[in-house]
């Protein structure tokens, strides 16, 4: 569904200066980002299958490297996404919603399979959801893109024999290039936990930036706490480790300091694309903070980090408000945050 994404193939609108209180600096990395692709994302586009608790189902399209391209995009930062989308009907839908959002597909979504992946994701009455796939992932050799942020993470990441190809692609980036990981673990895909760990940790590698669901967390590294499988994460290279905790807010660190930071306020509908918003919403943040050097080189400030996460935990605490993976548009992050402000500030008298 189409919810007013600015077109990459039209004039771009500076989305920034009509809202209350817009600073000059969003203004100057918008003329910026149309110049080129900021974030360049690889993994998988899939229909989702989702199944209510009712019993009703509905097709939305999905994948969690996707979610978050198309959260980027609505966000007003130009991405491109590599991936494998079917010359069929589930196809077509999909390729009409990255394009509606405004995300750049370098190569047609090909080489194509011959059917496009699905998710059935089956919903309980808490609103979570669990899953089954049926993927076919082989993007062949990945040309590694010239980008502020090179992002991946979910099945693109273990499922052979494309698992092999990202790891390569993450290796060849280019050294000024920020790396993004989400493991976004999917424990009913088949691969075993031992393997997925190895793998997550290969990537953590190579990552600069690399974010874990306390599901994520739990299930590859089980009974552990996110201080213990940040000084992991650390001693294996990764600059800023997060750690989103539902409704615990999230978890924060890098090698010199740690912290947690509350929840934003929300209205459950369903938890499905939740945590990709908030990687988008995270990622979005540390661009229009020109902060993608910074963690690049470790020199992290609280202050700074928090910020990116609360502009991150917003961007998830609206998705979690609707149906399906639909992440906001910038106008709405913003009153969002404009909301979440006067909440916070002390009231005359």
């Amino acid at each position: 569904m189409d919810r007013g994404a600015p077109s990459r193939r039209g004039p771009c609108r500076d989305v920034h200066a009509d809202l209350p209180g817009a600073r000059p600096r969003h203004r100057a990395v918008r003329a910026r980002l149309v110049s080129r692709p900021a974030v360049h994302v690889i993994g998988e586009a899939l229909i989702d299958v989702v199944v209510r608790a009712d019993g009703v189902e509905r097709v939305r399209p999905g994948g969690s490297p996707a979610n978050v391209a198309v959260g980027l995009a609505r966000l007003g930062v130009l991405t491109d996404l590599l991936c494998r989308i079917g010359a069929d009907a589930y196809g077509d839908l999909l390729r009409a919603h990255l394009e509606q959002a405004g995300v750049g597909l370098p190569d047609g979504g090909s080489p194509a399979p011959a059917r496009t992946s699905t998710a059935v994701a089956t919903l309980g009455a808490d609103g979570s959801a669990s899953y089954r796939f049926g993927i076919d992932w082989d993007p062949g050799t990945i040309a590694v893109p010239t980008a502020r942020i090179l992002h991946t993470g979910s099945l693109a990441t273990v499922l052979e024999p494309g698992a092999t190809a990202v790891a390569n692609a993450l290796s060849a980036a280019d050294p000024a290039t920020l790396v993004s990981v989400d493991p976004n673990v999917r424990p009913t895909v088949g691969v075993p936990q031992v393997e997925v760990r190895s793998r997550t940790e290969r990537l953590a590698g190579r990552a600069h930036l690399l974010k874990m669901s306390d599901e994520d967390l739990d299930w590859l590294y089980p009974g552990a706490a996110p201080e213990e499988v940040a000084a992991r994460m650390h001693e294996l290279g990764v600059r800023l480790f997060v750690v989103t905790l539902g409704a615990q807010g999230c978890f924060l660190s890098t090698s010199e300091w740690s912290c947690r930071i509350p929840a934003e306020a929300a209205t459950l509908v369903d938890t499905i694309g939740a945590g990709d918003a908030f990687m988008s919403g995270l990622l979005y943040a540390v661009i229009a903070d020109d902060g993608d050097q910074t963690v690049r080189t470790g020199v992290l400030q609280r202050e700074q980090v928090e910020n990116w996460a609360h502009t991150a935990q917003r961007s998830a605490a609206l998705t979690l408000g609707r149906d399906g993976a639909e992440p906001p548009l910038l106008a709405e992050l913003h009153a969002r945050e404009l909301v979440s402000q006067s909440a916070r500030e002390p009231v005359s008298r």
